[in-house]
């Protein structure tokens, strides 16, 4: 039988990112020229033709140069599974691992970011959130408790969430704890918001543990693992209740993926919406609208307008939105927000940009994040 061989061939990561950017470039002179014959009054085939011929090599380049820097969440999942259980079973606690989406390629850039603050999460659940079996089954619990690693691609964004089924936050003891220690104000211990509990939890230093474990008691926090999260463009969900679990939610821009887009235009500004999101146009303004057997609320999106665009989220819950302008369907290179607009970004619906092919900046939304 003959071997296989392999050959591994080195290849500088800036030189990559060069051409990876010459590529963008490429492609938004191309939306350019194409934007131009646009406006041509004669329509001419070949042009067209061309232009065609011309975004598919460049899509097929640009696929072709993301790949290289792609590797599969297996690799991070793996060894997330394996701290898991070996925490557990230092604990002394049982424990099941279910892993979902393992096999999606991201840049690895994103792995490298996330690494530790994913360790982190998965330390928390085991050390604070599974119950022991004794407790679980005093709580009517199943005694084996579950963590749940999952990745999925929706778009142009990766949701990676980490869940356990184990105590759940205590928002009381976390509001006692950011008022004594001057997070928030006094006045919080009588009215306080989910928000506040999250503003705690993600303060430098926090934590409801009074004792320090070896295990989740020292090194990267929520905090930290905010700011990770962030510096990817992306933004971190905390989701609890008492006695049933948490769930942690990151939502991360792909770096630099070129997707088809709704073009909207509202209060002066550009904005796309990934068209796997976008279910009907209607020429209809704010207010109630229908869509089939529903009744929904059609909301501005910045000053509203003649169009209502129905979204469908990731749960499969219909949104609508009312915009100013349509200006139709376009490929566009979608790049995470810089560290200092998502670290300070109020709109937690706008997820990342792109370049309309005049040079505008597109806001990209991501439905979920829409009230």
């Amino acid at each position: 039988m003959r071997k296989l061989s392999i050959r591994v061939v080195s290849i500088d990561e800036r030189r990559v990112d060069k051409i990876f950017n010459l590529a963008m470039q490429l492609f938004i002179v191309k939306n350019k020229i194409a934007s131009i014959a646009n406006l041509s009054e004669v329509a001419d085939t070949d042009l067209r033709r061309v232009l065609s011929e011309l975004e598919e090599a460049l899509k097929m380049i640009y696929g072709e140069i993301s790949r290289i820097r792609l590797i599969p969440l297996s690799i991070l999942f793996k060894k997330l599974e394996e701290l898991a259980y070996s925490l557990a079973n230092s604990l002394k606690k049982k424990v099941v691992v279910e892993v979902e989406g393992e096999n999606i390629m991201v840049d690895r850039k994103i792995v490298d970011v996330l690494t530790d603050p994913l360790i982190h999460i998965v330390r928390n659940a085991i050390d604070h959130g599974i119950e022991d079996s004794d407790e679980r089954i005093r709580r009517g619990k199943k005694p084996t408790g579950l963590v749940r690693i999952e990745a999925r691609r929706r778009g142009p964004y990766l949701r990676l969430v980490v869940s356990d089924d184990g105590r759940g936050i205590d928002a009381k003891k976390v509001i006692e704890k950011a008022v004594r220690t001057g997070i928030l104000p006094e006045s919080k211990l009588s009215s306080y918001t989910w928000s506040d509990v999250v503003r705690a939890l993600t303060t430098p230093g926090f934590s409801t543990e009074e004792r320090v474990t070896d295990i989740s008691g020292r090194g990267v926090g929520l905090d930290v693992v905010k700011a990770k999260v962030e510096e990817l463009g992306g933004r971190l969900a905390i989701q609890s209740e008492a006695g049933r679990g948490t769930r942690i939610v990151m939502t991360i821009p792909l770096t630099a993926s070129v997707t088809r887009c709704l073009v909207i235009e509202d209060g002066g500004f550009l904005f796309g919406i990934p068209l796997e999101s976008v279910e009907h146009v209607l020429r209809q303004g704010r207010g109630f609208v229908r869509y089939g057997d529903k009744i929904v609320v059609s909301k501005p999106l910045i000053n509203g307008g003649d169009f209502t665009v129905i979204l469908r989220t990731e749960n499969r819950a219909i949104k609508a939105i009312s915009v100013e302008g349509v200006l139709g369907e376009e490929n566009l290179i979608i790049k995470p927000l810089p560290h200092i607009l998502s670290s300070n970004n109020n709109e937690s619906f706008i997820s990342s940009t792109a370049l309309y092919h005049d040079g505008r900046i597109v806001y990209i939304i991501d439905p979920d994040g829409l009230d």
